[in-house]
């Protein structure tokens, strides 16, 4: 029996905020991802680098803001790390091609950083850029 094959994840930094500074690769992974994901204080609410990465997704992107608390509890944060890690590889075991789009760096200081390491555990081999 064929099993479906993972999607891809991207982790895209935006840089300081202004879409006009974003790198030809960013825009690339953007504008195929059929998910775009990025960091939310609270429901409802966009991130900046949300808004960014809209000028450039494609028609058939669907954003979903992902509420991260910004408390110094670290059980309150790890529970949000683990929440949003399995919506984002559900997606992924669908074969879609997800992004979770963020200010700077997303690898360095990131909530980008703690959502890979806990989608790795759920998805051991999948192909992150």
């Amino acid at each position: 029996m064929k099993t479906k094959k993972n999607g891809k994840f991207y982790g895209i930094g935006v840089g300081p905020g202004d879409p006009e500074l974003l790198t030809v690769k960013a825009v690339k992974a953007i504008e195929s991802s059929d998910y775009i994901f990025g960091a939310s204080s609270g429901e409802g609410k966009e991130s900046i680098a949300g808004a960014v990465s809209r000028k450039y997704s494609s028609k058939k992107s669907i954003f979903l803001p992902l509420v991260f608390p910004m408390v110094k509890n670290d059980s309150v944060k790890k529970k949000a790390w683990i929440q949003n890690a399995k919506l984002i590889a559900e997606k992924l075991k669908q074969g879609l091609a997800c992004s979770f789009v963020t200010i700077g760096d997303p690898m360095l200081y990131s909530t980008c950083s703690y959502l890979v390491k806990e989608i790795k555990k759920i998805i051991p081999d999948l192909t992150i850029e």
